[in-house]
């Protein structure tokens, strides 16, 4: 088992590294780009009146409550040049009540008892990008509620859900997806009516080879139509954290929520090899059942861990495939380097029973694998606890030797009394990296309590024999001891001796109401290291990040090793009835003091001081605080909801910041905070747009606005913000509503980088449904809103597209509508090998000719990271023909096809005809060379290498073909898909021992000679 927060915060880290790789580093433009952008389809911004198709939409749409308008009338009124108010002044309360709607089907039937969740639209969509099981992540309980017979629902959350909301169901045979909808200021909180769209339900059974039912696997939805965090797992190798449904004793399934198209399962568990099932296209509302998927029993390997100690705890034998041809399996670089990094020992593991024993499941039969026993720590830290030992599926059970480590030993003493500590915490670091500490001998969690201050770490394991281990000592009341070194040796017992904590002054603390001097019972107070401070950089509060001085840097240093590589020390209790409160001083070199009641504002002291006698008492007195109501309107005076509104206060060393969203009546409220200057700004950020570079959302801040918060009473600041308006639209294909089209919007200055960024988030993470684009419903219409008025550019992707279809539209306040005319622009055409024979099962994309260069390394990077065909959007069949269509007419096009075991083939240049179809000759492929490496696999554990070929001399080069990447692990990495000619090949290294710092190492370049369809050997 993996990780799974762990796992998805690698990979999201990961995947932002490669788009910053990919994008963010290159800022050239073609020339072409820097005349106007190519293709740009003219249907500009239309009237419901001026375009019949969208009209006949518009109509049902106003014959709909489901969808909000926006009237941009004032429904208050500013006071004029007012930027704060007293108390005494009249203050706008927020709209109550609950949201109330009516769940009806498609046909407008009333859909009775059904349970209905509402949460904000934000919410709702990335809870259904990716319905995956994260480790034990607690989830959100939205509110939810359950129709009547009349199909009506009434529900009041506890806060409210701003303007923008997603009202999500589940009923067998409808889509369990999000449903948006967006309020009418003018109607409230009343939804109308909520429409339910079908679905398809899936159902059947999963049998053997011998027609004997498989309980309990695991049946998921995997082709483009289906979970698109299904597919992002997958394509990093993680497919098995995602949501699914097992089957039940009999063998039997359903799936009663999916989309309509294609259908294509993937059934696995323990017992059984991985199975895709494909099956036929089917339309919403239709039910696929009966279906039988034959799968084959996995192999498994049993085994004993000889001097395994009895009872312990979290030990596990890992399993690592390292004979690659026995598994017709294809794994991407990508999903390698994430199992090298966080499955070094393995990519299967499982647990060793209290007797030795253990059984590994799931595995090839037939496949070589290497074994080894294993503990797992410190997040990917892998601890060997025995010899690899090779062994083969179904084989004679293996043996693996236990390594009893090392034993070191220790008291801890009062420095001064000389009598033991029992309370306490241990932590360690070889050189910079941290270290596993065992403080029982079965393994378990740490001892609340050590008998007498005796301490023993159990199974140190060093890399490097001896080893350096940096101890640190902690305890209640003592200061921090540390630079306690020890040289580890690979077996035997080390005992320290004792060591001696120094006592900690007495903090003696009394906590009082400031008016009133009466005592606070139960305020809770902390001592504790202060925090690095944050930088303005630019108006970016950073860390000691980039632009940060090597003070900065240091004290980010400082907070990560406290975290990371030592116990956070902290001294912290709550006041008695007398409000009094004794703490013991933390040692750091900058001390905070916080001191929180219910009712007062916080007390913060940031450096905090001790007196220098410790029999003094200090006296701290709490306000009452104050509050603070913002009120956002935008600049047509209209209330701003979903508008974010920051306050801060800078206390010393220590900048206290709170952060709301404004309700329907655009106010956001802050309580309780200390009496002083605070600063308020409001932020509108445009979801609809990606910000310059191409990642998040377009932020527009207002400038910060002072304001004086006195206790006891309540300030009023207005705001406002730039007005926004709604973009509905319709697309049509072919001129049919084409659902499942993906829009956004980008501006004109950076439509080339965002188009090339939504195309690499599709290849990578599948057409997500995110707050950053719109999705177009059953019948073509998408609806964006809170845009910011100005020129954009529309773009329309959609999987049958093979190109993305930009349109020029211009947004003004209020409502606006348009039309997308996809054009039936199409190239037909053959792919061959160089006999002449037809090639089934290649990709074929189509690109702008001017992208040149850079399109074939991004799509060479895509096949050998991310395991995909980049922007591929048609496959041949068994006589070699493909279709594309979608393409754009108003440029020189190249015709890119990618297939198994053949070289990268390219058509060029070709010109499309509008709303026509164009034949393209036959393109010949000719057979892919291949470089097969190989290494000693010892310390696979421990290092990771990445391989890199890249094309010097020969047709390869002559052909421009881009460099190709791979992984090496378990000693073993093949690159295919190689032009014939000469490449050189590159690897580098980077290695993570603990008590030394992590190395990277590049070998000297070597030059292999590539031959069609032959497989070159090198030997590293």
């Amino acid at each position: 088992m993996k990780s799974g927060l762990l796992l998805l915060l690698v990979a999201g880290a990961v995947a932002a590294l490669l788009s910053a790789w990919l994008f963010l580093g290159n800022d050239s433009t073609s020339p072409a780009a820097a005349e106007g952008p190519l293709g740009t389809n003219r249907v500009m911004t239309l009237s419901p009146s001026e375009e019949p198709a969208l009209e006949a939409v518009e109509a049902r749409l106003e014959d709909s409550a489901d969808e909000a308008t926006v009237d941009r009338r004032s429904l208050v009124t500013k006071g004029a040049g007012a930027t704060a108010a007293s108390a005494e002044e009249e203050v706008v309360e927020a709209a109550t009540g609950p949201y109330t709607g009516r769940l009806v089907d498609s046909l407008g039937r009333p859909m009775a008892g059904v349970e209905v969740t509402l949460d904000t639209w934000e919410n709702a969509s990335r809870d259904a990008a990716g319905a995956l099981q994260v480790g034990m992540m607690r989830k959100r309980k939205p509110a939810s509620t359950t129709t009547g017979d009349d199909g009506q629902f009434e529900l009041e959350p506890r806060k409210s859900l701003g303007r923008s909301l997603g009202v999500t169901t589940a009923v067998a045979g409808y889509s369990d997806g999000p449903i948006q909808c967006v309020l009418d200021p003018e109607k409230g909180r009343a939804l109308g009516d909520v429409v339910l769209q079908p679905a398809v339900i899936v159902s059947g059974w999963v049998r053997d080879g011998d027609d004997r039912a498989v309980a309990g696997a695991r049946v998921r939805r995997v082709d483009r139509n289906g979970d698109t965090g299904s597919e992002l797992m997958d394509a990093i190798g993680f497919g098995e954290l995602v949501e699914s449904v097992r089957t039940d004793a009999d063998g039997r399934f359903e799936l009663p929520h999916e989309s309509e198209g294609p259908i294509s399962l993937l059934v696995d568990s323990d017992e059984i090899l991985p199975k895709r099932w494909d099956g036929p296209t089917k339309r919403a509302g239709e039910v696929l059942q009966d279906i039988v998927i034959e799968v084959e029993r996995a192999g498994q390997i049993r085994g004993y861990v000889a001097g395994y100690p009895k009872d312990r705890h979290r030990g596990q034998v890992a399993a690592l495939l390292i004979d690659e041809a026995a598994s017709d399996a294809e794994t991407s670089g990508f999903s390698q380097l994430m199992a090298a990094q966080l499955a070094p020992a393995g990519d299967i593991t499982t647990t060793i029973e209290g007797d030795g024993s253990f059984t590994l499941a799931g595995l090839v039969p037939g496949a070589k694998y290497r074994i080894r026993a294993i503990t797992k720590n410190m997040f990917t830290q892998t601890v060997e606890l025995s010899d690899a030992v090779d062994a083969r599926a179904g084989g004679e059970p293996a043996t693996l030797q236990f390594d009893p480590g090392t034993t070191l030993t220790f008291q801890v003493i009062d420095a001064k009394t000389l009598e033991p500590i029992e309370t306490l915490t241990v932590s360690g670091k070889y050189g910079s990296q941290p270290a596993y500490l065992q403080l029982t001998e079965s393994a378990e969690a740490p001892p609340d309590r050590f008998p007498n201050g005796k301490v023993t770490a159990f199974e140190l394991r060093p890399k490097s024999a001896p080893a350096k281990l940096t101890l640190t000592v902690d305890a209640p009341g003592y200061f921090r001891t540390r630079d306690i070194v020890v040289d580890v040796p690979e077996s035997g017992t080390v005992n320290l001796g004792k060591v001696a904590l120094d006592p900690a002054p007495l903090l003696r603390f009394r906590i009082v109401d400031a008016a009133t001097k009466k005592p606070i019972r139960r305020a809770r107070v902390t001592v504790e290291p202060t925090a690095p401070p944050t930088f303005d950089l630019g108006g970016r509060r950073s860390r000691g990040g980039e632009g940060a001085t090597d003070e900065e840097k240091e004290s980010q240093e400082a907070a990560e090793a406290m975290v990371f590589g030592e116990y956070r020390v902290r001294s912290r209790g709550r006041s008695d009835r007398d409000g009094r409160c004794p703490l013991s001083m933390v040692e750091a070199p900058s001390v905070t003091l916080e001191v929180e009641a219910r009712g007062y504002a916080d007390h913060v002291q940031a450096p905090f001081f001790a007196p220098e006698n410790d029999e003094n008492e200090i006296v701290i007195e709490l306000f009452g605080g104050g509050s603070l109501q913002a009120f956002v309107t935008d600049t047509e005076n209209v209330p701003a909801a979903d508008v974010r509104v920051e306050c801060q206060r800078d206390s010393g060393e220590r900048l206290v910041s709170h952060g709301e969203k404004t309700d329907e009546n655009g106010i956001a409220e802050f309580e309780h905070l200390a009496p002083g200057t605070w600063e308020v700004r409001a932020f509108r950020r445009d979801d609809s747009l990606f910000a310059e570079g191409g990642r998040g959302s377009a932020a527009h801040p207002t400038e910060w606005t002072e304001i004086q918060v006195r206790s006891g009473q309540r300030q009023r600041v207005d705001l406002e913000v730039p007005a926004v308006g709604d973009l509905k639209g319709l697309v049509l294909l072919g001129n049919q509503p084409s659902p499942d089209a993906r829009v956004s919007l980008a501006s004109p200055e950076s439509v080339d980088r965002t188009e090339r960024m939504l195309e690499f988030q599709d290849r990578f993470a599948g057409m997500n449904p995110d707050t950053t684009t719109g999705v177009t419903d059953f019948e073509g219409r998408f609806l964006l809103t809170s845009i910011i008025p100005g020129d954009y550019v529309l773009l329309t992707r959609h999987p049958d597209l093979a190109m993305v279809v930009r349109t020029e539209v211009k947004v003004t306040v209020g409502k606006n509508s348009m039309t997308v005319r996809i054009p039936g622009t199409a190239l037909v055409g053959r792919v061959v090998d160089d006999n002449g024979a037809p090639i089934a099962g290649a990709a074929v994309s189509v690109e702008r000719r001017s992208d040149g260069d850079e399109a074939a390394t991004e799509r060479s990077f895509a096949r050998s990271v991310l395991g995909s065909s980049a922007g591929a959007t048609a496959t041949t069949d068994v006589d070699g023909r493909y279709r594309l269509i979608g393409v754009n007419a108003d440029a020189d096009l190249a015709v890119v096809v990618e297939a198994k075991g053949y070289a990268d083939a390219r058509e060029e240049p070709v010109r499309a005809i509008a709303d026509d179809t164009v034949s393209v000759p036959p393109i010949s492929m000719e057979r892919a060379g291949a470089i097969h490496i190989t290494s000693d696999p010892e310390g696979a554990a421990s290092t990771v290498s990445f391989v890199r070929a890249t094309a010097v001399a020969g047709r390869a080069l002559e052909m421009r073909a881009a460099p190709k990447m791979g992984i090496l692990r378990a000693g073993n990495a093949r690159i295919d898909g190689l032009v014939a000619g000469t490449w050189e090949v590159t690897v580098q290294t980077t290695s993570t021992t603990p008590g030394e710092e992590t190395q990277i190492s590049t070998l000297d370049p070597k030059k292999v000679e590539i031959k069609p369809g032959e497989t070159a050997e090198l030997r590293l």
